[in-house]
């Protein structure tokens, strides 16, 4: 018995310090660090891709000043439909004559190219807060938010905002842009209060 455990013990002894076992180990860690670096970088791209890779939504009859209450039901534009002017869901951006972002506040019916216009029902992100879902709405009627369903929203580093748009839940809707002062702002500072 003694002779098989000093058999052991020298085996594992030679295995541990050969310079092949060296070498494999060295070549192991090697790879795991190679791996994990290759890893954290394509995270960090999936994460900022919506920045980088989106479609522009930049015509004139999308912003909110574009106000057509004599339109009739075909004379206004449907992001629910097939198309060319409709929105496949996707990351979108507002650009040129559109606006620079959506409107926080009901637009009245009858604006945006569509019989109710679609805007960001909430605020827009922080950039620290990365993706948020946020409420879509569509004025309708007397309801300011007739119609309703989540998108994404993200502020980009470079001082603008994408949003991931569904298809609207129902036709003769359309996104709208507006222009505003664009300032991004950062995650608001917690004030000190003075203890009195």
């Amino acid at each position: 018995m003694k002779q098989t455990m000093r058999l052991l013990t020298d085996v594992h002894t030679w295995h541990q310090y050969s310079p092949l076992f060296q070498v494999t180990m060295k070549t192991f860690v090697t790879f795991g660090v190679l791996l994990f670096c290759v890893a954290a970088s394509l995270a960090q791209e999936e994460t900022t891709d919506e920045c980088n890779n989106y479609q522009e939504l930049s015509d004139a009859w999308r912003s909110v000043l574009n106000h057509k209450p004599e339109a009739g039901w075909d004379d206004v534009i449907c992001d629910g439909n097939d198309t060319a002017v409709g929105v496949d869901e996707g990351w979108y951006r507002f650009t040129g004559e559109a606006g620079d972002r959506m409107p926080v506040q009901a637009p009245t019916m009858y604006r945006c190219g569509a019989h109710a216009g679609v805007f960001l029902n909430g605020q827009h992100p922080f950039i620290e807060e990365g993706i948020v879902t946020r409420q879509a709405c569509a004025h309708f009627s007397d309801n300011h938010c007739y119609w309703s369903w989540d998108i994404k929203v993200r502020a980009c580093p470079d001082g603008y905002y994408v949003y991931k748009l569904p298809k609207p839940v129902t036709c003769k809707l359309a996104y709208c842009g507006t222009t505003v002062d664009i300032e991004i702002p950062e995650e608001p500072q917690q004030k000190h209060v003075p203890d009195l």
